[in-house]
């Protein structure tokens, strides 16, 4: 690699490809102006923020098509440990299989036991759901509908044990 190219990563691949300052798309690349860059659109691409936007809009629509997973509000305080059996070592397992949306439309949110969320929504399998998905299993069971308990029984995965930092212990307990 020499002064006029530079390694650019797909966003939604994360393949790195190398781009030569002699395209226009090296050139906005040597300027540190990508944002957003996937490698398919390359031959095609005006700008990184148009690509940008045309995958934003992407995402919501895969957003809007998919099943959610453990999207609740609980209503209820933490319980004062984490219950830590086959359901919250099944999600951690499939939590650690996530990808990032790459698009945070929902903003960040905060539990009713302190604990904040990221900003963004997450694919886990064939599933949307968000960063706090192992905590609601392990503090917030009583708050969490059947029907959401029978999905992650029904998630295709082997267990792990969950990290203090997956469980995101809480400020607030019952």
């Amino acid at each position: 690699m020499n002064d006029l190219e530079t390694l650019v990563t797909c966003n939604r691949c994360g393949r790195t490809i190398l781009l030569s300052a002699s395209s226009e798309a090296g050139l906005v690349a040597m300027g540190a102006m990508v944002e957003y860059y996937h490698c398919a659109d390359r031959e095609a691409c005006n700008t990184p923020q148009r690509n940008r936007r045309d995958h934003e809009e992407q995402e919501i629509r895969r957003a809007e098509t998919l099943p959610r997973l453990l999207m609740i509000v609980p209503a209820t305080p933490a319980g004062p440990v984490p219950i830590i059996d086959d359901l919250t070592r099944r999600m951690t397992a499939a939590w650690r299989t996530q990808q990032n949306s790459g698009y945070g439309w929902r903003g960040s949110h905060v539990c009713i036991c302190g604990v904040w969320s990221d900003s963004h929504d997450h694919y886990v399998g064939e599933y949307l759901t968000n960063s706090l998905c192992v905590h609601y299993l392990a503090y917030h069971r009583d708050a969490v509908p059947l029907e959401e308990v029978e999905k992650v029984r029904a998630l295709t995965c082997e267990e792990a044990h969950p990290s203090e930092a997956e469980l995101k212990s809480p400020k607030r307990t019952a």
